[in-house]
């Protein structure tokens, strides 16, 4: 059965459609739902499936029974909706509205949205001309070359450049300023404590080993 449909398209792409449905599809659906039904119902004087349409439709309900059967439909009107107009949904429809009798549905189908890209051709930038120091390409790879660098267990007293994990406990004036255990350093003198003795009193430590040293943390005018 063809449907009758009234189409508008929004400024949004959305297509919205008016459906409406013979009244002989929906008493169609009626009955096939009544038959539906009666298979459970326990009638009095009848074996299930065996009532009569009017027995299942008072007992049901007359409205119920409708509304019953249009929502088993309504997904099948839709997707015959869209074939009879050729709409290419972009997402799914929604149905804003629907009035029982005589069958009338709204529905919104979203349309894929078009996208006028203008003269972009016509749009030009000048490229933005980028020095990159030797210093800044030294440290990037560095950063990089430690990031992924091999890490294996030494059989020999620490040396600079070594990663070592270490208790470190720091006091000044009898106030403990440093107590962390299982500090993980980069014996560099340039980065680990810059300026002090404390990687050269570290160098030459083997595993189990402690020290203790002074640490001259002051800054000189």
């Amino acid at each position: 059965m063809t449907l009758q449909i009234e189409q508008k398209e929004t400024d949004n792409r959305e297509l919205k459609l008016t459906v409406q449905v013979e009244e002989k599809r929906v008493q169609d659906a009626i009955r096939s739902t009544a038959r539906k039904l009666a298979k459970n119902l326990r009638i009095p004087g009848f074996r299930p499936g065996k009532a009569p349409f009017h027995v299942v439709e008072r007992t049901v309900g007359k409205q119920a029974l409708r509304v019953q059967a249009i929502d088993e439909i309504t997904q099948d009107l839709y997707q015959e909706a869209i074939a009879q107009v050729g709409a290419i949904p972009y997402a799914p429809g929604s149905l804003d509205d629907m009035k029982l009798e005589p069958l009338v549905l709204d529905l919104t189908i979203p349309l894929t949205p078009t996208v006028d890209l203008g003269e972009y051709r016509l749009v030009r930038e000048e490229p933005v001309e980028v020095s990159v120091e030797d210093k800044a390409v030294d440290e990037a790879l560095a950063r990089i070359q430690e990031k992924h660098a091999l890490i294996e267990p030494a059989d020999r007293p620490a040396a600079e450049g070594d990663l070592i994990i270490a208790d470190v406990k720091g006091t000044q004036d009898g106030e403990t300023m440093i107590d962390q255990e299982g500090a993980e350093m980069i014996l560099d003198p340039e980065k680990l404590y810059p300026d002090t003795d404390f990687v050269k009193n570290v160098v030459g430590l083997s595993a189990g080993e402690q020290v203790s040293f002074d640490l001259n943390t002051s800054e000189e005018d």
